[in-house]
């Protein structure tokens, strides 16, 4: 991952952990993730992203394929890791 993560939270009190997470990207610019874990698909979910305070709505495939090159949900895995062990949280299986 190239981006610098500037802060993150975690709100575990939900049915899916949520998730918010503000970036530095590498050309200096922000990049803001609201996302989730949902339990019964077993996968992330960006629900909403803003780059530079422009709303995306939740769609985060154009900065991970251009800049990061992989996929957006190989990108909130390892995001969603890294403020996982962080927070010390495990996510029940």
């Amino acid at each position: 991952m190239l981006a610098q993560i500037k802060e993150m939270s975690l709100d575990k009190n939900r049915r899916n952990p949520h998730y918010r997470v503000l970036l530095q990207c590498p050309d200096g610019s922000e990049l803001f993730i609201h996302f989730n874990y949902t339990y019964r698909s077993k996968t992330y979910w960006s629900r909403d992203v803003y780059y530079n305070n422009v709303h995306k709505k939740s769609q985060l495939s154009w900065y991970t394929q251009s800049v990061e090159e992989m996929t957006a949900q190989q990108f909130l895995e390892e995001l969603g890791a890294k403020v996982n062990e962080h927070f010390n949280f495990t996510l029940r299986r």
